[in-house]
């Protein structure tokens, strides 16, 4: 569950966020326009999108510790395949 804070956040347009250029047409190309929709994709799809590549994920990973969200891209408790 996300708090109202994290909602703002993850909702904003990627395109108006602290992100580079480059990760911000990727997104575009993989069809995400906010980090909510990123969040909520199985993260083994998302690396089947054409336009992903380690750099994007890598400074999605640094935006979300810098914002202290880094903990929503852990899997839902029994959701892991595990």
């Amino acid at each position: 569950m996300t708090t109202s804070t994290e909602s703002a956040i993850l909702e904003k347009k990627i395109s108006s966020l602290e992100f580079s250029g480059e990760f911000k047409a990727l997104s575009i190309q993989m069809g995400y326009a906010t980090l909510q929709q990123v969040i909520a994709t199985d993260p083994a799809i998302v690396q089947k999108k054409e336009g992903f590549n380690y750099t994007w994920l890598g400074e999605l990973i640094e935006f979300l510790m810098k914002n202290n969200l880094l903990h929503l891209l852990q899997p839902i408790q029994g959701n892991n395949g595990i």
